[in-house]
C-alpha cells in the first residue's frame, strides 16, 4: 500500500520549509551587533582616510587620535564580542581574521591596537589552542559520521599548518612532522584501514 500523492506533496513542502528555515535564520544578535559595529568603524576609517587625502594631507598625525579612538571602539566592540561568541571552528577561525583585519590595518598607521600579549593569545596561546581543538574535533565527527577515511588527509594537513604557524610566531615547539611522535589519535582513529 502506497502513500497518497497528496500526502507526500505535503511532507516534501513542509520539509522544503524547514530546510529554508534553517539556511535563512539569521546570526545571533551578538554576531549581528558586532558585524554592523565593524562595518561601521571600518566606513569611519575609510571616510578619515578619505577626508585626508581629499585635503591634500601626506601626514596623517592630524588625525591620530580618531584613529586611536575607533581602534579601541574595534576592539571592544567587535574583536571581543567576536571572540567570545564563536562556538564552531568556522566562527573562531572568523574572529580571529576578525581581530587581525584591524591589527594590520593599524600597523599600516605605525600602530597596535593588540598588546604583544593579545595578538600571541590569538595566534598561538590558548584561544589558538582552542580554536586548533575545536576544528580537529569537527574534523573528527565529519569522518566518523561520514565514515570516510580521507578526513584524516586534512587533520594530517591541518596539524601540519598549525604546527608551522606556531613555530613562525615563536609558539612552536619542535618539528612539526617529527616522523618519532605519536600521531593525534583523532587522525589514527580516522585514518582506517586501507592506511
Amino acid at each position: 500500500m502506497g502513500i497518497p500523492e497528496g500526502r507526500i506533496l505535503s511532507h516534501l513542502l513542509a520539509g522544503c520549509l524547514l530546510a529554508a528555515l534553517l539556511v535563512l535564520t539569521p546570526a545571533s544578535a551578538a554576531a549581528q551587533t558586532w558585524r554592523a559595529e565593524r562595518d561601521r568603524i571600518q566606513n569611519e576609517v575609510a571616510r578619515l582616510v578619505e577626508k585626508a587625502a581629499q585635503a591634500g594631507e601626506t601626514d596623517i598625525s592630524s588625525l591620530e587620535e580618531e584613529f586611536r579612538r575607533l581602534e579601541k571602539e574595534y576592539l571592544t566592540k567587535v574583536v571581543k564580542p567576536a571572540l567570545a561568541e564563536a562556538r564552531t571552528c568556522r566562527q573562531r577561525m572568523e574572529a580571529v581574521e576578525v581581530a587581525l583585519d584591524m591589527e594590520r590595518q593599524a600597523q599600516l598607521f605605525g600602530s597596535s591596537v593588540l598588546s604583544d600579549a593579545q595578538f600571541a593569545e590569538l595566534l598561538t596561546g590558548a584561544y589558538a589552542n582552542q580554536v586548533f581543538e575545536r576544528c580537529m574535533n569537527e574534523l573528527y565527527r565529519a569522518c566518523v559520521v561520514e565514515d570516510n577515511p580521507l578526513y584524516a588527509v586534512t587533520m594530517v594537513a591541518w596539524k601540519i599548518q598549525w604546527e608551522r604557524q606556531k613555530q613562525l610566531l615563536g609558539g612552536g615547539t619542535g618539528d612539526p612532522i617529527d616522523m618519532n611522535r605519536e600521531l593525534d589519535p583523532r587522525i589514527t582513529k580516522c585514518r582506517g584501514p586501507w592506511y
